[in-house]
């Protein structure tokens, strides 16, 4: 997802009453991704994004790169709650 307008993610269960609360701050992008096949989903703050099938993989021009200035610093939290 991109473009978050919230530091909020509810995913509340039809079938259990349980609520999962992913809460982040810095993070530009959320993930929900799985293997084909697979038992599970991953859900994930992102900084960046994964390259596209037509990246020139040129690091400079990625999606979402965080660029730091010598002797600086870049924090981001995230957490989840049940």
């Amino acid at each position: 997802m991109k473009r978050l307008q919230s530091d909020l993610i509810y995913l509340k269960s039809t079938q259990l009453d349980n609520t999962l609360v992913f809460s982040f701050e810095n993070f530009s992008f959320f993930g929900v991704w799985s293997v084909p096949g697979s038992p599970f989903v991953c859900l994930e703050p992102w900084a960046g994004l994964p390259d596209s099938e037509k990246h020139t993989l040129d690091i400079t021009v990625k999606e979402g790169i965080i660029v730091l200035e010598p002797n600086k610093d870049w924090c981001a939290k995230w957490a989840v709650n049940i």
